[in-house]
């Protein structure tokens, strides 16, 4: 377990609440959007749709661009959830560990989960548990609680969360 890079999260989740930027633990997990000429883009900007999604993957990676993410509200509008926001951030982006244009994480040549699971150094199971959605687990706050319950105790809860 990579406790510094859980550490830093819980920073960056402060500023998400601070800032009251959109979050959701479901970002993640992305939309598949077809653009209708056989290309199939998977955008993780959960909270748009279709046309949408292409707009705001736009509009995210200009922002990005503009270092508007990097500790400041940003004003595109788009949702990120913890890791995609702790990949917007300097801290993780100095280490390798980054938000692409399309909502993923990338680390060491890896995206998605697998960027995830590698950077925290984090099992399956103790991954999801940190940044999947479960029930009544859909906040900042929620995240923040749970990580700082990890670290305290310095290991994770039977399977059966």
């Amino acid at each position: 377990m990579n406790r510094e890079a859980l550490e830093q999260t819980v920073r960056v989740l402060e500023d998400v609440i601070r800032y009251k930027l959109n979050f959701s633990l479901e970002t993640f997990v992305g939309v598949n959007v077809d653009y209708g000429d056989g290309d199939i883009e998977n955008i993780g900007l959960g909270r748009y749709t279709g046309g949408e999604a292409k707009e705001a993957s736009d509009k995210f990676y200009a922002a990005m661009e503009k270092e508007q993410f990097l500790l400041i509200p940003h004003n595109c509008g788009c949702t990120a959830c913890a890791t995609g926001y702790a990949g917007l951030d300097p801290w993780f982006r100095e280490r390798g560990f980054m938000t692409e244009k399309d909502g993923r994480v990338m680390f060491n040549d890896e995206r998605g989960w697998s960027a995830l699971t590698e950077f925290y150094d984090l099992d399956e199971f103790a991954a999801e548990y940190l940044f999947m959605p479960h029930e009544n687990y859909t906040t900042p706050e929620d995240v923040i609680n749970r990580i700082s319950s990890v670290l305290t105790e310095d290991c994770f809860p039977d399977p059966e969360y």
